[in-house]
């Protein structure tokens, strides 16, 4: 984070009381701007000297949020450009003021004798200046949320006067004719086009009827931020620059009106008058001035800002939460890891030894399977030898056993040759 956000962050809602102490100490002149007549100087740059406008100029370019200046500076020059609008430059605005709308204006009825608008006994006077500043009695927005749009329209009507917000503007004097027993007029769309080609932007135009028709004014709403303002004033403008605006309304008399639009912004005498008008005016709108506007937009943006705050803090000690449980169970999961590590290892080295085993075993197995092998392969070649002997022995076994029958027979043949020669004897020893 940026030196200049974490300022932000820390000093920010000292901000409007430090502007507001700077801005007292110039009402009272504990700080004073002036040098001598129309030469004024900054009192909080130390540099060359300005004409009152440009000091104005100068004001409120460091107090619109400038990267040049820091935060206190731009409370301080906030200050400084809202004491010169309200106190040094009242006398141009004073006189600005004196020249518009002098007269009471009169009671106004439409063509058909019903009273639709009538104005109160006093009209407040409107001011006015030519200086733009962004930043006069704007509520403290970072820039890059500060509204583009409230400039030379903020600057140039009265800040305190009591307008209707939504912002909205009065047409009078539209153009209508018999029909039916009625009087009709140009559509709401068609005058709101009209309008928007000249740039006002309007977002809906409505005309006002009555018993007997059109009336012959209509309303005319804008958008509700600065934009819609600025669109209301040039509208009022623009309808002034070509007089026809409420001053001569009310001062010119109905035949003399001709076919001429008259239009105005919707002030306090419009919204508290009797008539279709001020009964539309109390129905869809408020009384407001723009200070008044400017102070609720700075009361809504100091909720916003509270509110995003708080929001940031939850967030914030959400985020520290959910860090601390991250950080508990990474120690967790490492202390898991590092168990499974450990087991892993472990499981790898029985393994291993298993393995080990296993291969060591294989090896006896296999060296004693050769030995065996060796060994069996030795009493093969024995058998073979003690079976190459048993035949030659078998044969000679059978030789001898023909040579011992053989020789059976010649023993049992001399044995009868005996016999017979015995007999042959005895018989001859018989006859003799």
């Amino acid at each position: 984070m940026s030196h200049r956000s974490h300022e932000r962050d820390i000093r920010e809602s000292e901000f409007y009381e430090y502007e507001e102490r700077h801005y007292e100490d110039l009402k009272k002149e504990r700080i004073r701007v002036r040098v001598s007549g129309s030469v004024y100087k900054c009192p909080y740059c130390h540099g060359r000297d300005y004409h009152l406008r440009e000091l104005l100029q100068h004001a409120s370019d460091l107090g619109r949020g400038s990267r040049r200046g820091t935060l206190k500076e731009e409370a301080q020059h906030l200050a400084l450009a809202r004491y010169i609008r309200r106190h040094l430059d009242v006398k141009d605005r004073s006189e600005s003021s004196s020249k518009r709308f002098k007269t009471e204006p009169p009671a106004v009825y439409d063509h058909n004798k019903e009273q639709l608008f009538v104005h109160s006994a006093k009209r407040p006077k409107t001011e006015s200046l030519a200086a733009c500043d962004h930043d006069k009695e704007q509520p403290f927005v970072p820039s890059a949320k500060r509204p583009k749009t409230e400039c030379h329209a903020v600057h140039d009507h009265d800040k305190e006067q009591l307008l209707v917000w939504p912002w909205m503007g009065v047409l009078a004097n539209i153009q209508t004719e018999m029909k039916d027993g009625r009087r009709v007029g140009e559509s709401g769309s068609k005058l709101r086009d009209e309008l928007a080609r000249k740039g006002f932007n309007p977002v809906r135009v409505h005309p006002l009827w009555g018993r007997y028709g059109h009336s012959g004014f209509a309303i005319v709403e804008f958008k509700k931020d600065w934009d819609g303002f600025s669109n209301a004033i040039m509208f009022e403008k623009d309808f002034d620059s070509n007089h026809c605006g409420k001053k001569e309304y009310t001062e010119t008399p109905v035949r003399d009106r001709g076919q001429r639009l008259y239009g105005w912004i919707a002030q306090e005498d419009d919204y508290k008058a009797s008539g279709l008008v001020g009964d539309h005016l109390r129905k869809n709108g408020d009384l407001k001035s723009v200070d008044g506007k400017q102070a609720e937009d700075q009361r809504k943006d100091a909720k916003l800002v509270s509110n995003l705050k708080s929001t940031l803090e939850r967030k914030h000690d959400h985020l520290r939460e959910m860090e601390s449980r991250y950080k508990e169970t990474s120690a967790s999961l490492n202390k898991v890891m590092d168990q499974k590590e450990a087991m892993e290892k472990s499981y790898n080295e029985e393994i291993r030894k298993m393995q080990q085993n296993e291969h060591d075993h294989f090896e006896e197995i296999s060296v004693e399977h050769e030995k065996v092998t060796r060994l069996l392969l030795a009493q093969r070649e024995e058998l073979k030898q003690r079976e190459k002997q048993l035949q030659r022995r078998e044969v000679q076994n059978e030789n001898d056993r023909l040579k011992l029958h053989h020789e059976k027979k010649m023993v049992t043949y001399l044995a009868f040759l005996k016999a017979a020669n015995f007999l042959v004897c005895w018989g001859f020893l018989q006859n003799d």
